[in-house]
């Protein structure tokens, strides 16, 4: 591994460089000398703005600004610090919102964006997820249902939980139920109370209800009603073949899956979020996580790209 010593006067700055090194080992003390010696150590005059330094954090880059100041102010080098308002270090986000907003028109994106600073998209995206519930869906009513239940009916603690969901980009595991025969409860009753006595802990009067849930199911194929009951009659059972196995083996799995509270939050997440990404699209508010991807869905556009290189 070759040592990197910025402080070395023999070491050339003006190439192409890839250091990488665990925390604490001098990267800023590092990026902050180099940009001095490239100003200072240039044959061609190499002015400020032509120089972006990119990090992660507002503190960090607040902290390179003046730790940059205070080595040319050492230095004395009176020409950078002439122009040292026109310094250009960024955080990550920082940088995509400035070249978003400044290439608005290549970049084919709002041509007035809010500050990062403003936490309206927070506000932006409860409100879509306040909508959806007021609105209602069908196609969420079991996950809906389940999870307010789950947690004892505190709204704003659930449409903060899909929220934080909803920022974090999470995906819901994909699955698919099984196509079942439609069955009449007696049917369904009586294969179950021949099954029944095999399995002394079982009480008739308990699953009866349950059985004449999943009937409902099997008409109806609506899994809101799946998601009513913490664990169903034919979960319990142990058979090797027939119906209840069927069930055990081919729904049982993505039932789980169904079932998951975790995973009802990411589904509910998932259509709010679409929901979000059409609201966020017409207006102006971008989450951290959106400036990422319009900036690497604008530099596949030539004429931002270039803009950008520039």
């Amino acid at each position: 591994m070759q040592r990197f010593d910025i402080l070395d006067p023999k070491l050339n700055v003006f190439q192409s460089r890839f250091l990488e090194a665990s925390a604490g080992t001098g990267k800023t003390f590092a990026i902050e000398h180099l940009i001095v010696r490239l100003l200072l150590e240039s044959e061609e005059p190499i002015t400020l703005p032509e120089i972006l330094a990119v990090t992660f954090t507002r503190e960090a880059a607040q902290e390179m600004k003046s730790r940059i100041r205070a080595i040319l102010e050492k230095e004395k080098a009176k020409n950078a610090l002439a122009h040292f308002d026109e310094i250009q270090v960024f955080t990550i986000h920082g940088f995509c919102h400035r070249m978003l907003s400044e290439f608005a028109f290549e970049a084919e994106a709002p041509l007035k964006m809010s500050r990062l600073d403003q936490p309206d998209h927070l506000a932006e995206m409860r409100g879509v997820v306040e909508d959806f519930f007021r609105t209602g869906s069908k196609e969420f009513a079991g996950e809906v249902t389940a999870l307010l239940k789950r947690m004892r009916y505190d709204f704003d603690r659930l449409v903060s939980r899909i929220v934080d969901a909803m920022q974090k980009g999470q995906t819901p595991t994909p699955y698919a139920l099984p196509k079942l025969p439609q069955m009449q409860f007696e049917k369904l009753w009586n294969d179950f109370l021949i099954l029944a006595p095999r399995y002394k802990r079982m009480r008739l009067e308990k699953y009866k209800s349950q059985v004449q849930k999943f009937a409902r199911y099997l008409e109806e194929k609506d899994p809101a009603i799946l998601t009513e009951e913490k664990i169903w009659f034919f979960e319990k059972l142990k058979e090797k073949s027939g119906f209840f196995h069927t069930l055990q083996t081919k729904l049982g799995p993505p039932l789980q899956t169904l079932r998951d509270p975790e995973e009802m939050v990411r589904r509910v997440a998932k259509e709010c979020r679409e929901r979000w990404n059409i609201k966020a699209m017409r207006g102006d508010h971008f989450t951290f996580d959106d400036l990422l991807h319009k900036m690497r869905k604008a530099l596949e556009i030539p004429a931002f790209y270039e803009k950008v290189r520039a």
